[in-house]
């Protein structure tokens, strides 16, 4: 028997014949009579959800996410550098349209690595949303993997029926996550 099952039989207080290996799935998926699980290890529920993640970002930009969590990414997740090779970049059109009391202000953040301020600067002159949405390209999704599932936890991804992430252990070690997916 595989282990999987015999683990979510256990968790659910069924008999192991209840249960089968779905062969249409890419992933593990174990089908009872009403509902299929996704039974995953640690390892592949991470990479599942950093999956969904990229693809998010991909497609949303970090405005997809809640303010809160668009802030936590703006200071975990972004590279600064990015944002102060980005304002070196403008103090050479600026120089040359001779704005040097901003280009001033932007040589004194990146001296004092502010990159609030030139976070500010951009947002002031793209509007939030577009700024956030070329930040996209300086996430670090890793990071941002790690901080949706430390706020949130990977059930609200994997487990598209009820949030809900379930543990697969024995004598208290998990060896397996299951979510329910319908």
């Amino acid at each position: 028997m595989d282990r999987r099952i015999e683990l979510l039989a256990k968790e659910f207080n069924k008999d192991e014949s209840r249960f089968k290996i779905s062969d249409e799935a890419e992933d593990v998926i174990i089908e009872d009579d009403d509902a299929e699980y996704l039974v995953v290890d640690e390892d592949t529920a991470d990479e599942l959800c950093r999956a969904d993640i990229e693809s998010f970002i991909d497609e949303s930009g970090i405005t997809g996410f809640t303010k809160d969590f668009q802030y936590w990414i703006i200071e975990n997740a972004v590279d600064p550098e990015f944002l102060f090779e980005a304002a070196r970049e403008e103090i050479d059109v600026l120089s040359d349209e001779d704005e040097w009391d901003t280009v001033s202000d932007l040589e004194d953040a990146i001296d004092e690595k502010n990159a609030d301020y030139i976070l500010s600067y951009f947002v002031n002159l793209w509007g939030e949303e577009e700024t956030y949405d070329w930040l996209k390209d300086a996430v670090d999704t890793d990071k941002v993997t790690e901080g949706v599932i430390d706020w949130d936890g990977r059930g609200h991804l994997l487990a598209t029926y009820d949030s809900e992430e379930i543990e697969l252990a024995d004598n208290g070690n998990i060896e397996y996550y299951a979510y329910r997916i319908n």
